[in-house]
């Protein structure tokens, strides 16, 4: 979730795991992932250089996590209300987030018997700890969970499904954007940042299916969700939430929901949404027969030739793809759907699963290109 974004700002990300770490402890995982995924998430949004890292220690019958940044520090009037909900430490650089993530991460930690605390000085670098009563559990003790399946495409002769996804943070709109993707070419894809823009893309667009964030700015996911069911009764929508409270479920049906899915998502947890909501058929890797010749974007892309396309475009795209630069590779994709619908399309699938080594592989193989 994290490396690509510090890969393209160039932080080093770190993980560091004390070697006495227990194997299995009994704890929340949906709260528990919630919080280190805000805390590293703000660390690479406000650190332009240097590193994150994030240690993990046992101490006792305690976890203790630390994710210490490099970044542009707190300022000392901020830290002591920083926990507080639609507080931010720096209006003047962000204009997206609602002002929650680190209220939230409080009410986690501490609903789970924890503390969470910051130490920062301005330009230096910021450290937020989080300490965790933990149950170590022996592995006998364990429940293997069931088999996970991963999709890796749609059934044939479904059509094409419009799928519109809501949200305000790009992270976690890419993300999303990029489990959709993997299934192939079977969902066209469209996105929005908040409840505005949601209402005028359905408007324009029809989608079968909304992934509907429900905190955002300007306008919220509640409140764009009554405004889409008004008018149409049909559309399906499920609600995106950080909340993760299973007796919130009802809030988000009495506002027009269809269902909700918890942040952080697993990609089972997408697909059977899909299949539930929209009756989508999926092909599994456990059932695919020797007859079924499932092509993948790769394996499409190098069927395809670039010669079509001016040399300078070619050279555009190779950068582009070379150094992960995600609006780089979008604008030179669009370019070349002029040339070629195609080859557009097969390159903009591999981009949206973040395949850029696959394109950059490909440019090089074709066109001659020094890696």
């Amino acid at each position: 979730m994290f490396r690509l974004r510090a890969e393209q700002k160039g932080l080093s990300l770190v993980f560091e795991r004390a070697p006495d770490l227990p194997q299995f402890i009994r704890a929340d995982q949906g709260k528990l992932s919630q919080v280190l995924i805000n805390l590293l998430g703000n660390a690479i949004k406000f650190t332009e250089r240097g590193s994150v890292r994030l240690r993990v220690a046992a101490q006792g019958s305690q976890l203790y996590f630390q994710i210490q940044d490099t970044g542009i520090g707190i300022p000392p009037d901020k830290q002591g209300n920083i926990f507080d909900a639609f507080t931010r430490a720096h209006d003047d650089l962000v204009s997206s987030g609602t002002g929650l993530g680190l209220a939230i991460s409080r009410q986690y930690v501490e609903a789970m018997g924890g503390k969470i605390a910051v130490e920062s000085t301005v330009g230096q670098g910021s450290i937020f700890s989080v300490r965790l009563p933990v149950e170590p559990v022996a592995i006998m003790e364990i429940q293997p969970p069931p088999p996970t399946r991963r999709v890796i495409g749609l059934e044939p002769g479904q059509g094409v499904y419009r799928i519109l996804v809501v949200e305000d943070e790009q992270m976690n709109r890419e993300l999303l954007s990029a489990v959709l993707q993997s299934a192939g070419a079977g969902f066209e894809i469209r996105e929005a940042v908040d409840g505005q823009q949601a209402i005028k893309l359905w408007e324009e667009w029809q989608p079968h299916l909304v992934w509907m964030d429900m905190q955002m700015p300007v306008m919220d996911g509640r409140q764009a969700t009554r405004a889409i069911r008004q008018c149409d009764p049909s559309v399906k929508i499920v609600a995106l939430t950080a909340y993760a409270l299973e007796e919130q479920k009802s809030q988000f049906l009495t506002a027009g929901c269809d269902d909700f899915v918890r942040k952080p998502f697993r990609e089972a947890d997408i697909f059977n949404a899909m299949a539930k909501h929209l009756g989508a058929r999926f092909v599994y890797e456990d059932n695919v027969k020797p007859s079924q010749q499932i092509v993948t974007p790769t394996q499409a892309l190098a069927s395809m030739n670039p010669s079509v396309l001016p040399r300078d475009l070619i050279t555009a795209l190779h950068l582009a793809a070379s150094s992960a630069n995600v609006a780089q590779v979008e604008l030179a994709i669009g370019r070349i759907r002029e040339y070629d619908s195609r080859l557009a399309e097969a390159l903009d699938t591999l981009a949206e699963n973040f395949e850029y080594q696959a394109i950059s592989n490909w440019l090089e193989a074709k066109c001659e290109i020094a890696a």
